[in-house]
């Protein structure tokens, strides 16, 4: 059969607009009721869940996860994930220029937003306009795609990036996997963005002040305008956990990094984690972990 010339891309072609480039890449796994803090990132995040169940939660709504969904968050969007169950995901952090200055010198593409201030020049530019995506984009594989779009991850995953063959490899890899994303117009399953807002503000001060002893959920909830009550069923709604549990729990996590990380007191440790009282979170910590803190530092460090 003789070779055939294909006519080259005409002039308005998306093909000729755009040049992906790649960021960082990762593969986790996530224990069931990991919560993720508040952050935002400078480019673009591919996010595939194959296994388990989450919901990403954003300003614009909530988007519940499992095996076969597949997420893509833009830049400056304050999100977060919860686990429900132990989670696989894969994350790709693209740009659509080859203009994301997180790729290029050598800054983080992400700040969690209770640690750090957010500069927006710094974000990857949006696609071009005829590719009419809505960010978050999300979109649920069909059963007999997920096996499939697995592997083209795990090929893209083994692709060595640090030759050129493996790097040409790994982008023609992204641009299958992109393509297969956006093959199809995304369904939407987020709740109301109102809500998320608010949630995720309360959540954010949770994050960055929960050392302080004097914060509460009562004064939490007239911050932000809403009563104690609802406040809570926000927080069981998109967490699973009351406001007085997720703060806890974020005190709880802090005095194990200390615990395994410093060698203080334990008295002073709870000092830096926001309870004014010991025994009360040495209660705490026997119930949540089985052993005292005492018993936990001499285990783990």
């Amino acid at each position: 059969m003789p070779y055939k010339l294909l006519p080259p891309p005409p002039p308005d072609s998306l093909l000729r607009q755009i040049c992906p480039t790649l960021g960082p890449v990762c593969k986790t796994n996530w224990a069931a009721g990991h919560i993720e803090r508040n952050r935002r990132i400078y480019d673009y995040e591919l996010v595939f869940f194959s296994s388990g169940k989450g919901r990403v939660l954003t300003e614009n709504g909530a988007f519940l996860c499992s095996a076969g969904t597949v997420v893509v968050i833009p830049p400056g969007l304050v999100h977060c994930t919860v686990s429900e169950s132990e989670t696989e995901r894969w994350c790709i952090h693209f740009d659509w220029y080859g203009d994301c200055l997180s790729h290029t010198e050598e800054l983080d593409f992400f700040v969690y937003m209770d640690e750090a201030s957010f500069h927006s020049e710094f974000c990857a530019k949006p696609p071009p306009d005829p590719l009419k995506i809505h960010f978050p984009l999300f979109r649920q594989l069909d059963k007999s795609e997920v096996s499939s779009f697995r592997h083209l991850l795990q090929e893209f995953f083994r692709s060595d990036r640090e030759t050129r063959g493996g790097e040409l490899k790994q982008q023609g890899l992204f641009y299958t996997i992109l393509g297969r994303v956006l093959e199809e117009a995304p369904a939407s399953a987020a709740g109301k963005g109102w809500r998320n807002s608010r949630f995720l503000t309360a959540k954010n001060r949770i994050d960055s002040s929960f050392s302080d002893p004097e914060l509460n959920c009562t004064a939490l909830a007239e911050s932000i305008g809403i009563s104690t009550n609802h406040l809570t069923k926000l927080f069981r709604a998109m967490t699973g956990l009351s406001t007085q549990e997720y703060l806890t729990m974020r005190r709880l996590e802090h005095a194990r990094e200390l615990l395994s990380g410093t060698t203080g007191g334990v008295a002073e440790i709870v000092e830096q984690c926001g309870f004014s009282d010991a025994n009360y979170f040495s209660r705490c910590f026997r119930k949540h972990h089985g052993m005292s803190p005492t018993q936990f530092r001499e285990k783990f460090v």
